[in-house]
């Protein structure tokens, strides 16, 4: 049951980043408006990774695996470019369609081995594995461009390749029979789709008039399903059931530097006081005066 209702959650899921990131392809874009952006991102991230509770090693041996972390936390590291399209969907609406590659460090999953538990009751042993993941997504940005403070809308599909590594257990209590296993499930880097959404807020903080730049911070929050993780088989295991994580679902918060390329007037808000009275000055209507004519 569980199965089934992550897979129709993915197909509802994998909706509106895909119907976003479409959007710009129905528009043509406009040959006067060349601006390319580059970005830099670093935040945190929070995933519930978990594991499957039992694996079949053969015919006669099952092992319980209980995760006791329920939350992986870890840094997540960002670089993307992207290209940005004519405002002619309104004067204050601007679309970047680009790609970004993501690479996130998961905290460990630890929890607690029952070997044999088919059998019966034995001494358990703690066991932990790392988790992590890199991400080349398509994205779409969808920018309120109305005022220095610009929120934005932010969708992404592609693929994630998520690693589980460094199996490894040590007895629950150090004065128990439990010995390690000496042939553990080995490191794996498994393929999968991957989708993200998200929503931010971003600011222009100067303009570099010399090379044509915008340099901005961005501060936003992102959805991430990262599809699928399981650790590779022990040496061992006549099955092939894997240990594998639950969970690859994220929540990030990522702090964004970007810069953006080519000519563009720069806006009224990066402008010095004097420039914009000069501005003020030279857009203030004028009137002429004109002499009565003649009466004659």
């Amino acid at each position: 049951m569980r199965q089934l209702l992550k897979k129709v959650i993915g197909k509802k899921a994998l909706f509106l980043p895909a119907f976003l990131m479409l959007t710009p392809l129905i528009y043509a874009d406009d040959p006067d408006t060349r601006y390319n952006n580059l970005y830099l991102s670093v935040g945190g991230v929070i995933s519930d990774l978990g594991n499957n509770s039992s694996v079949a090693i053969n015919s006669f041996q099952t092992n319980t695996y209980n995760a006791t972390s329920f939350s992986a936390w870890g840094p997540i590291f960002g670089i993307g470019m992207g290209h940005e399209f004519s405002q002619s969907y309104g004067s204050n609406l601007k679309i970047v369609l680009g790609l970004g590659a993501h690479f996130i460090n998961f905290s460990e999953v630890t929890g607690v081995e029952s070997p044999f538990s088919n059998a019966g009751n034995f001494d358990t042993l703690n066991y932990q594995f790392s988790a992590s993941s890199t991400a080349i997504m398509a994205e779409t940005r969808f920018v309120y461009t109305a005022s220095s403070w610009q929120p934005y809308l932010l969708a992404g599909l592609g693929g994630a390749w998520n690693s589980l590594s460094g199996y490894s257990e040590t007895p629950t209590d150090p004065n128990s029979g439990a010995s390690p296993a000496t042939h553990v499930f080995t490191d794996n880097t498994q393929g999968s789709f991957a989708c993200e959404i998200g929503v931010g807020i971003l600011h222009p903080i100067y303009h570099d008039r010399k090379n044509d730049i915008i340099y901005n911070l961005g501060l936003d929050y992102r959805y991430w399903h990262l599809g699928d993780a399981q650790l590779g088989l022990s040496s061992i295991q006549t099955t092939t059931e894997h240990l594998q994580a639950n969970n690859t679902n994220a929540q990030a918060i990522m702090l964004t530097f970007s810069a953006s390329f080519g000519y563009q007037p720069t806006p009224k808000y990066l402008l010095t006081a004097q420039e914009v009275h000069n501005i003020n000055r030279i857009e203030r209507p004028t009137t002429t005066y004109s002499p009565p004519g003649n009466i004659e």
